[in-house]
């Protein structure tokens, strides 16, 4: 019943085009996120890399891949791990060259950043990928208002035509 109410209030031509291209925003925007990705790295005191991956509402990122290659230094190899529990990482590496950080994390979340040598200062990367989920359900509300009130209106003459 409510569904036939919809699709005749689609035909109609007082249809707002607002309900049409909430529903295209919808569609196209490919990237809606929870959360962005931040990242911090630093040498340590003892002089290993350290760093710490975290949401934007401060949860850690826990189980996400670190990818550190030296830059510029062909004989280094790679080096892949995980954030432990506490989104954290910890590797001994030499100190006078630069590295490049790469993190891939949930929902295709990707951070790359670089450290210099140790006398250089920490580094830090945040990343975002797309509008935020709740601006995108606040538009998608906000766009289907006219077709709620076109609904409420029809269901007032409807009830007045049946009494």
């Amino acid at each position: 019943m409510i569904l036939a109410r919809i699709l005749r209030a689609c035909r109609s031509r007082a249809f707002p085009l607002s309900v049409p291209a909430g529903f295209l925003i919808l569609l196209l925007a490919g990237s809606a996120r929870a959360h962005d990705m931040a990242l911090e790295v630093r040498w340590a005191g003892d002089g290993a890399l350290e760093g710490q991956l975290t949401y934007s509402d401060a949860r850690v990122a826990e189980g996400n891949y670190v990818r550190v290659t030296a830059s510029g230094d062909r004989g280094f190899a790679t080096i892949a791990l995980q954030t432990d529990a506490l989104g954290q990482f910890r590797l001994p590496l030499r100190q006078d060259i630069a590295y490049e950080i790469k993190v891939s994390g949930q929902e295709g979340h990707q951070i790359t950043t670089s450290i210099g040598p140790r006398d250089q200062a920490s580094a830090s990367e945040t990343t975002s990928g797309g509008l935020p989920i709740y601006v995108m359900l606040g538009a998608a509300l906000l766009l289907s208002l006219p077709l709620a009130r076109r609904l409420q209106r029809a269901d007032s003459v409807a009830g007045r035509a049946s009494d």
